[in-house]
C-alpha cells in the first residue's frame, strides 16, 4: 500500500531520484545531529561552563575556517558534475580534479598557518595563550573537514545520497564514544583530539564511497588540462 501511494506520488524518474534524496538526506541529518546533540549534553555534564563556552568557540572555528577552505569548490562539484556525468566524463575528471586540488591547496595553506601562528592565533582569537595545543590539534579537523566536505559534494554530483547519509550517520555514532568519552578525561583538549579524530575518519569514509563511485564511472584523478576548467570556479 505505501510503496503504491509513493508511486503514484512519484510518477517521474526526476521525481524519484529528488524523493531519495530528499529521505537519505533528512535520515542522515536527523541521526547525525541526534547522536551529536546526546553527545553534547553528555559533555555539558562533566566540564564547567567556561570550559563549554571554550569548546562552543572552537567548533565555531572549525565550521568557520572548513567553510573558507571550502571555498564553495564543493557546491561546484556537486552542479557539474550531475550535469555533465551522463554526457561528457572528460570534462567531469577535469572539474573534479580541479576542484579537489584546490581544496586540498587551500586546507593545507591555511593548516599551515594556524600551526606555525598558533600562539598568535590563540591570544588574538581564543584570547587565551595556554590554548596554543588545542589550536594546532584543531587545525587538523579543520583541514579533514573541508576535505570531506568536498568529497560529500562530489557524491552529490554522482547522487550517491544514501552514501553521504550513511557517512553522516557514521559521523553522528562517532560523537559520543570520541567527544564524551575524551572530553570527560582530558577536557577541552579530549573535545579537540576527539573532533580532529572524527573528522579523520569522516575523510577516509567519504573518500572510500567517492572512489567507488569514480570507478563506476570509470573516471580517476588527473592533471592534464584541469586549469582548461578554471572558468568554472
Amino acid at each position: 500500500m505505501i510503496r503504491n501511494t509513493v508511486n503514484n506520488i512519484l510518477k517521474s524518474e526526476l521525481q524519484v531520484k529528488i524523493g531519495k534524496g530528499v529521505f537519505w538526506s533528512f535520515l542522515g541529518t536527523l541521526i547525525s545531529r541526534g547522536f551529536t546533540f546526546i553527545a553534547y549534553i553528555l559533555i555539558a555534564n562533566v566540564i564547567d561552563v567556561k570550559e563549554y563556552g571554550e569548546i562552543g568557540i572552537l567548533k565555531s572555528i572549525i565550521v568557520t575556517f572548513s567553510m573558507f577552505s571550502l571555498a564553495s569548490f564543493g557546491i561546484t562539484a556537486t552542479r557539474y558534475i550531475s550535469i555533465y556525468k551522463d554526457v561528457d566524463l572528460s570534462k567531469v575528471k577535469r572539474i573534479l580534479s580541479l576542484t579537489y586540488y584546490l581544496t586540498i591547496g587551500i586546507s593545507f595553506l591555511i593548516l599551515l598557518s594556524v600551526i606555525l601562528f598558533s600562539k598568535t592565533f590563540s591570544v588574538e582569537i581564543l584570547g587565551n595563550e595556554n590554548f596554543r595545543t588545542e589550536t594546532i590539534v584543531i587545525s587538523f579537523a579543520i583541514f579533514f573537514s573541508a576535505l570531506n566536505g568536498f568529497q560529500n559534494g562530489a557524491l552529490g554530483g554522482f547522487e550517491k545520497f544514501k552514501n553521504i547519509s550513511m557517512v553522516n550517520i557514521f559521523s553522528g555514532i562517532l560523537a559520543i564514544p570520541l567527544l564524551f568519552v575524551l572530553t570527560n578525561f582530558y577536557g577541552v583538549l579530549g573535545f579537540c583530539i576527539g573532533i580532529a579524530i572524527q573528522y579523520f575518519f569522516l575523510f577516509v569514509f567519504s573518500s572510500f564511497f567517492l572512489n567507488k563511485a569514480m570507478k563506476e564511472h570509470k573516471i580517476s584523478f588527473i592533471t592534464e588540462n584541469i586549469f582548461n576548467e578554471i572558468k568554472v570556479i
